[in-house]
């Protein structure tokens, strides 16, 4: 019979040390494993205590579903481990509907959009106007466009659903199509890098030409309100539904 609990087992100097969620309010921990061997039988295996997995460890928990953690490195060391950067609304949106949202939205910063700056004038880009509402919300590192805890929330997101739907309905359908859905996702986030790199950065052995071309695209993302709605929609998380387009 698998077990329905969520286990996380952090790596320890004398070992392996497991804790059940559910036990943290309390404090309370299982007995550390040295050299013994013990057999858990669960629904998922998850490698890693980072914020993905253990995000994936509670959604699943929220379906009924069971699964161990596994982390090679100790408890202490992750809490304290800074993660993170700027979280999409989607991301926002699915943290706080699961639950764990509450020191995000005590301790995140939310921007409602950006400034850019050239030929000594400053640019406003609004998220909120532009996006129906929609913001970011800065958290842990410095403020960067980076898209990687974001699209790894995506992907918890999709595998979620996929393996709920293995579970409780025997459906595969999802799981085989995960990584094409996740991957349309990572290419999609790769070129609004790109795009965005390109765009507001100097480069070594650019051109005086290099240099004119790089003006015009941002005097035209700061004057067409169709530029400025892409660079916003992306900034705040392009649609999940996305990924099935």
């Amino acid at each position: 019979m698998a077990d329905k609990r969520t286990h996380v087992r952090y790596s320890n100097k004398r070992g392996l040390a497991s804790t059940d969620v559910g036990r943290e309010e309390t404090g309370e921990t299982a007995p550390v494993i040295e050299s013994s061997m013990t057999i858990t039988r669960t629904e998922v295996g998850i490698v890693g205590a980072a914020p993905a997995g253990l995000l994936l460890a509670h959604l699943l928990a929220r379906e009924g579903i069971g699964s161990v953690v596994l982390e090679d490195k100790t408890r202490e060391h992750l809490e304290n481990r800074v993660r993170a950067g700027v979280l999409e609304q989607g991301t926002v949106d699915l943290l706080t509907a699961a639950g764990p949202g509450e020191r995000m939205k005590r301790e995140g910063r939310v921007h409602q959009g950006i400034e850019n700056r050239f030929d000594g004038q400053g640019h406003h880009i609004d998220f909120p106007t532009l996006m129906g509402g929609k913001a970011i919300t800065v958290h842990g590192q410095q403020e960067t466009g980076a898209k990687g805890m974001t699209l790894a929330v995506a992907h918890v997101r999709t595998l979620t659903e996929g393996l709920t739907a293995w579970y409780r309905r025997g459906d595969a359908s999802l799981l085989a199509g995960y990584s094409a859905r996740c991957l349309k996702r990572i290419w999609k986030a790769q070129r609004f890098s790109w795009w965005m790199t390109t765009m507001l950065h100097l480069h070594p052995g650019d051109t005086p030409f290099d240099r004119r071309r790089q003006i015009a695209e941002l005097d035209h993302v700061t004057a067409s309100r169709a530029a400025m709605t892409t660079l916003a929609e992306n900034c705040v998380g392009l649609p999940f539904e996305a990924e099935n387009g």
